[in-house]
């Protein structure tokens, strides 16, 4: 290792695996520490749409989203130096339905922004997307079609980015950190729940929805909270669709790995990470009002996981106020697999120099009022 640094990453989802392998990347010694296993919460039980689409966006998310879709295509060309994981990166295109005029003016709103920014967005009549798809059922109005938003198979890429800084040769070690250890303002170390202390140079929280409870070490709440989504894996009798359906928040998906999801659920559950019939119900009620074929396939498995939400939708990403070595990164929402490349390279840089190539002052942590 070039760099004398060492640094400790609390949490083994993809955020922090990300931090991870570009730091390790630059020659600085890391150690993951994980609680359960890599990839074991949101990052592993993610659908995996590489998508900043789903709700509208301001030009600074759309901005970070666009250099994240960057940074993510140079990934797919690297990562097999490092790893033969195949996550199974690639564009399926999308076709968002609309079934009632409040869809239409909806979808008018998605087409303008898009268009507006030069992307390949079109738009459809309804009999064209039937004609295009069987799944699409008759009462579809009209539709949008793009080729703009890739997409991954969640837990594999996870590994991959995990075994990518393994290479480089970051450290991942299986405990629960329970505490920090400290020196005035600066952070020492992590206490681990057999009592061990493991100590750092600095220390990156990269611990999702979990980051609610880390008032009791840095002084001060975090607002982020968990979101519960569940997800259906899918087995049809007919070929799988080729496209994704998008009806508001509602997807059926097929998978470049072969796979059929129906997803999802945007709930209020506290930290209970079960699936739920209610759910379930939801879920599929939301399949059959986009395909009548849906009406003939089979639950294979479900499966839920925690999105880490903030208070303002943005990120924190960066040192945390009155500390001097202690950063965090969390809070991506369901956009965490999309934004973890910029997220861990760029906090990566600030954790070396100080600073980044790229601007990520809008996701301060310095925002929050202490």
């Amino acid at each position: 290792m070039l760099n004398d640094q060492h640094v400790i990453i609390v949490g083994g989802g993809i955020i922090g695996c990300m931090t991870a392998f570009y730091l390790a990347k630059a020659k600085v010694s890391v150690t993951i520490v994980e609680r359960d296993a890599v990839g074991s919460q949101a990052s592993g039980g993610a659908a995996g749409l590489l998508t900043p689409y789903w709700a509208p966006v301001d030009k600074t998310l759309a901005d970070f989203s666009g250099e994240n879709l960057r940074l993510h295509a140079d990934l797919h060309k690297e990562l097999p130096e490092y790893t033969n994981i195949d996550y199974h990166y690639g564009v399926i295109p999308f076709l968002r339905l609309a079934f009632s005029e409040t869809d239409e003016q909806s979808l008018s709103k998605w087409y303008a922004d898009r268009s507006k920014d030069g992307l390949s967005v079109e738009w459809l009549s309804g009999k064209t997307a039937q004609q295009m798809s069987s799944w699409i059922g008759r009462n579809v109005q009209s539709a949008i079609l793009s080729t703009i938003e890739p997409q991954v198979d969640a837990y594999p890429l996870t590994m991959a980015i995990a075994q990518a800084s393994e290479y480089h040769g970051a450290k991942i070690i299986s405990a629960e950190v329970t505490n920090i250890t400290t020196a005035g303002s600066s952070i020492t170390g992590v206490c681990l729940h057999d009592g061990r202390e493991l100590s750092a140079d600095s220390v990156v929280l990269a611990m999702g929805p979990w980051s609610h409870f880390l008032k009791p070490w840095i002084g001060f709440h975090i607002p982020v909270k968990p979101q519960r989504g569940q997800i259906l894996y899918l087995d049809s009798p007919h070929k799988h669709p080729e496209y994704a359906l998008i009806h508001n928040d509602s997807y059926i998906l097929p998978k470049l790995s072969g796979r059929l999801f129906a997803g999802t659920t945007w709930e209020d559950a506290g930290f209970s990470n079960n699936t739920t019939q209610q759910g379930q119900e939801q879920i599929i009620k939301n399949a059959l009002y986009m395909s009548p074929l849906s009406q003939e396939v089979s639950v294979m498995s479900s499966s839920a996981c925690l999105r880490p939400l903030s208070e303002d939708n943005y990120p924190f990403i960066g040192q945390l106020p009155s500390w001097d070595n202690l950063y965090i990164a969390a809070g991506h929402g369901p956009e965490g697999i999309l934004l973890s490349p910029a997220t861990g390279k760029y906090l990566s840089e600030i954790i070396m120099n100080k600073s980044s190539a790229y601007d990520i002052s809008p996701f301060s942590p310095n925002r929050l009022a202490l």
